[in-house]
């Protein structure tokens, strides 16, 4: 969960410019990251005949609303995003540097991985 947690801070610090209190905004962009993570591990596992032929049409809205909602729950309860920005705000200035790049990185190959590998052959998932 620390690395988790620790992408939670560098999403939030880079949010923090465009505004003030960006917790709500940080845990949406944290979704997102995910859910295209997840729909592409899952494009791969539906191009195998066996596991297509066993979930069938599944409809991701149900998926979705888990994801976010345990987001919701996993930060705001008892203010845990408090507590995380409170962990991280005292690292170096070399670690934060890193941290910026290696988060940055991270989300742009995400959303590049899912765009370019996933969205052209969408196996099922998005229908």
């Amino acid at each position: 969960m620390k690395i988790y947690n620790y992408l939670f801070f560098k999403i939030y610090q880079i949010l923090s410019v465009f505004d003030e209190s960006p917790t709500f905004a940080t845990i949406i962009v944290m979704c997102w990251l995910f859910l295209f993570n997840i729909f592409t591990l899952f494009d791969l596992l539906l191009q195998m005949k066996t596991v297509s032929e066993l979930l069938g049409n599944i409809t991701p809205l149900p998926f979705i609303t888990v994801i976010l909602a345990s987001h919701l729950i996993y930060f705001y309860r008892k203010q845990k995003y408090i507590i995380v920005l409170d962990r991280f705000i005292k690292e170096g200035k070399y670690s934060n540097i890193f941290g910026t790049i290696g988060v940055v990185l991270y989300i742009f190959l995400s959303i590049w991985v899912f765009f370019k590998f996933t969205v052209p052959y969408i196996g099922g998932i998005l229908k």
